[in-house]
């Protein structure tokens, strides 16, 4: 078998890895956590896993982050013939196609068998156990025997699963278990023989036993009977009466539950009819108030509040304008400095004609008196077109006053209008009254509204006349209840009284009950004395038959046991040709490594545990007592590709080696390199490192990263 290309999507720190792969050595270089032994997982579970399988350990494989499961795709070349296999951990499917004649199997025990074929190892157990070699997993062989010795056993019967030894002894180790068993619950068929004779022997003992009570037995069936008439009878009177004084109470409680009824019918018909007259009163009181729109009663309440607002901005606007008009008179000109203007003007005027005209007379106080006239004509007509602007700014906030006043009276005029219109449309003098009457419509509608709902909620899923004719039909029912107690009266009692009487019968039923079974029992005694001779006759044939039986099963036990032992010596011959030449190519493999210093190994025919021969001790030593932890890694690795070899028989499958040669020092691991390079001519071998050792000794590297 050869791995051309490898696709792994979300399996562990591998998300998505692809890598094509050539014939020969392939070196997987990367750091530590860089995923090689993730590789070496995928390629396992690609080659042997159950895509169905619902592991445990196999569902955490899926990378972190990821909803589905992992997929793995292989492309491998075996005898000539191309394969593409597909396993979806996430649907379950396993495909592989085969890619000369485009013929593709999906049935998991179809292509594992073409698997299986094409690698030369049925198993994954054998798979890990030889071509498979971690760092720290070198004596993984020690560990798997058996499924090895199955293999190489095999070989030599030609592959027949049936022939194998070990499969004959499972057989006979599963016959004998089935007859030494000795667990209370799970009994052999030895100790089921034994038991039996144990019984026998005591029924033998018990027949004697009871022929000897014979006379007693007979007597106390006499006892037993006058007991059983004298309980039967006592048992019938007790419970007749209990039978009257259930159906007293049975009848007391459903008259009780048909009063509460009929009280409960009569409350919800008398309130269902009250609601009703509610329902008619008050949709007679609302349908005496006007409709009135709640959009109207916001208009009139809005209305009336800017009305009121406006109101006030009137008065005081009024009051402003009232100031107004007092103030502008009271800054008019007065006509005194009117008339004191104008003379002084007219004074100054005459002072200078007249000084002017008789400037012959050159009198100083013309000019003076014409000086004073014009100085007070000055202050005069000063004071006078003061008082002319003041006047005008007033007059001017007069009339903004005034023009205000009128806006404000034109709003209060509209608004009025508004309250009135409303007012009219409904017919009603002020707006709280027609409040009133809105308020006190709404209140009824939630009148109404609430006992309708009383109403519906007495009816439920009924209409008055169901209710009414219930109530009927309770209120006979009633009468039938009372007439039924009249005539079970005597046998009324208290709740206390018939527990007591209860308990009383079930004591005399079980007294019954104990009585039948003893008189049975002395019945079936007494039946057994007197037929005691021929019990006793076919109990002893029973005890003779048992022992016959226990003999025979005992020589049975004897037979597989001996014949275990001897297929176990028998497969001992069988498998020493084989092992003769696993002792010989490990051997050839661990001398090559070791340059000669170990070479002569010999396994256990049993165990397939191993020796080595120290030429230094002259004698066969344990590696796991005498070798250092490098040369023990070594015998490990020369005895796994010594398996690999033997058991592939023509098949080449995959070896994968995950850093196996940490231990070995610089020489040894020259030496088992030279190995993989000739094992590499015909094997595909993966050599994972996160060293530089390997450095060239193949030109197809990945790198991990």
């Amino acid at each position: 078998m050869r791995i051309e290309k490898c696709e792994i999507s979300r399996y562990r720190k591998l998300g998505h890895f692809v890598s094509s792969f050539k014939p020969g050595i392939n070196l997987i270089k990367g750091p530590n956590e860089a995923g090689k032994s993730t590789l070496v997982d995928a390629l396992t579970d690609a080659l042997f896993e159950n895509p169905k399988s619902k592991k445990k350990d196999v569902k955490t494989k899926t990378s972190w982050g990821y909803e589905q499961d992992f997929q793995i795709n292989l492309d491998f070349e075996s005898e000539g013939l191309s394969y593409s296999l597909t396993k979806d951990f996430d649907s379950g499917e396993v495909r592989l196609l085969r890619k000369s004649t485009g013929e593709t199997l999906d049935d998991r025990k179809r292509v594992e068998c073409v698997v299986s074929e094409s690698i030369g190892m049925s198993n994954k157990e054998i798979f890990l156990a030889t071509s498979c070699i971690r760092q720290d997993e070198m004596s993984r062989i020690a560990n798997s025997p058996d499924a090895i010795k199955d293999r190489l056993e095999a070989l030599i019967t030609g592959g027949k699963e049936e022939a194998l030894a070990s499969k004959v002894i499972e057989k006979i180790e599963t016959r004998i278990k089935e007859l030494k068993k000795q667990g209370p619950k799970d009994k052999g068929e030895i100790k089921k023989i034994e038991d039996e004779r144990v019984d026998i022997v005591y029924e033998l003992g018990k027949a004697a036993r009871e022929i000897d009570a014979m006379k007693s037995n007979r007597a106390r069936v006499r006892d037993l009977r006058a007991a059983l008439e004298e309980t039967t009878e006592r048992l019938t009177v007790s419970t007749l009466s209990r039978k009257n004084a259930r159906m007293a109470a049975d009848v007391t409680e459903d008259l009780a539950r048909y009063e509460l009824r009929f009280d409960d019918l009569r409350t919800r018909i008398n309130n269902i009819k009250s609601s009703e007259k509610d329902v008619t009163r008050l949709r007679k009181e609302i349908g005496e108030l006007p409709q009135i729109e709640r959009m109207d009663v916001t208009i009139a309440e809005e209305q009336t509040a800017q009305k009121r607002f406006l109101d006030s901005k009137h008065e005081s606007a009024a009051r402003e304008v009232t100031e107004l008009t007092e103030m502008v008179d009271r800054a008019s000109p007065s006509a005194a400095i009117k008339a004191a203007t104008a003379i002084s003007l007219m004074g100054g005027v005459a002072s200078l004609v007249y000084w002017y005209r008789f400037t012959a007379m050159a009198n100083p106080n013309l000019l003076l008196s014409a000086g004073i006239c014009g100085l007070l004509f000055l202050l005069f007509a000063n004071l006078w077109t003061r008082a002319n602007r003041n006047c005008t700014q007033l007059n001017s906030k007069f009339n903004m006053k005034k023009v205000r006043l009128e806006e404000i009276e034109g709003d209060l005029s509209s608004a009025q209008v508004s309250v009135d219109a409303v007012l009219g449309k409904y017919g009603f003098k002020d707006v709280e009254s027609m409040k009133d009457a809105f308020e006190k419509r709404r209140e009824l509608e939630v009148e109404i509204k609430n006992e309708v709902r009383r109403y519906e909620e007495h009816l439920g899923d009924k209409s008055l006349r169901e209710l009414e004719d219930e109530l009927k039909a309770v209120t006979r029912e009633i009468a039938v209840q009372q007439d039924r107690l009249r005539d079970l009266k005597l046998y009324a009692m208290t709740p206390e009284s018939l527990a007591a009487l209860e308990t009383a019968v079930d004591s005399l039923e079980e007294r019954r009950k104990k009585i039948e079974y003893e008189l049975r029992t002395v019945e079936q005694h007494l039946g057994y004395a007197e037929s005691g001779v021929e019990l006793q006759a076919s109990l002893e044939e029973r005890l003779e038959e048992n022992d016959t039986q226990l003999a025979r099963k005992r020589h049975l036990l004897l037979v597989l046991e001996k014949t275990r032992e001897m297929i176990e010596l028998a497969r001992k011959n069988v498998l020493k040709s084989t092992l003769k030449q696993l002792d010989d190519e490990t051997s050839e493999i661990l001398k090559e490594v070791t340059g000669g210093k170990y070479s002569q190994v010999r396994f256990d025919r049993q165990s397939l545990k191993f020796e080595v021969f120290s030429t230094e001790l002259g004698d066969w030593v344990d590696p796991e007592i005498c070798l250092s932890r490098g040369t023990i890694d070594q015998l490990y690795l020369a005895a796994r590709l010594a398996i690999v070899r033997i058991i592939s028989e023509d098949h080449n499958p995959v070896i994968i080696l995950d850093d196996p040669f940490v231990t070995f020092d610089e020489t040894r691991r020259r030496n088992a390199l030279a190995v993989l390079k000739r094992m590499a001519e015909r094997y595909q071998i993966f050599l994972l490192t996160c060293h530089d050792h390997y450095d060239g000794i193949t030109e197809s590297v990945t790198t991990l990263t």
